[in-house]
């Protein structure tokens, strides 16, 4: 498994994006690697940790995200993506609060989603977001859009997502200490 690592790090240290990251099965993103897949297959939850970091101001590229997500988080080689709570530790580890659950986000709050999709045979999908005044901001929502979606509420894009048993991670302000 060391050495799979090794030449998905290779890979994706090569990999540079700017801004946000949407549409995992195009552009550069699609190349990246998880476990023994390219990233249009599973990297749904490397991308939305990616996005959070973002959105938290943490400083990281894309390639020391999926380093992170391949040595740290991945859910049976990568097969099925990234285990949703490793994504929560390293944000804890970043110095975040971060509460699991299915509660109701606070306003101008930052969340990673992990859902299953009502059909089955579309798997899990793991998404950024934004639970602003009036609205949630929510990115990589499809595999081959490269935009964020914008909904009215967590209902609403639940509703549109057909998200099952949703598992979200709610970043609770700003690092401890500050």
């Amino acid at each position: 498994m060391f050495s799979l690592w090794k030449k998905n790090s290779s890979i994706n240290k090569n990999i540079n994006i700017e801004g946000f990251a949407n549409g995992q099965a195009l552009g550069k993103l699609k190349d990246l690697r998880l476990g023994f897949f390219k990233a249009e297959y599973n990297g749904c939850g490397a991308i939305a940790l990616y996005n959070i970091c973002k959105l938290l101001s943490i400083k990281k590229d894309i390639g020391e995200v999926f380093d992170y997500c391949n040595h740290r988080a991945l859910f049976f080689w990568g097969m099925f993506g990234t285990k949703p709570v490793k994504l929560g530790d390293f944000l804890e580890k970043q110095g975040f609060k971060v509460t699991r659950g299915y509660k109701k986000g606070k306003k101008n709050t930052p969340a990673l989603v992990t859902y299953w999709h009502r059909n089955i045979f579309k798997g899990k999908h793991t998404v950024a977001l934004y639970i602003g005044e009036d609205f949630v901001k929510v990115y990589n929502f499809y595999g081959n859009v490269e935009k964020a979606y914008t909904f009215k509420n967590m209902e609403e894009f639940f509703e549109k997502a057909e998200a099952v048993h949703p598992f979200v991670q709610y970043v609770e302000g700003l690092k401890e200490g500050e």
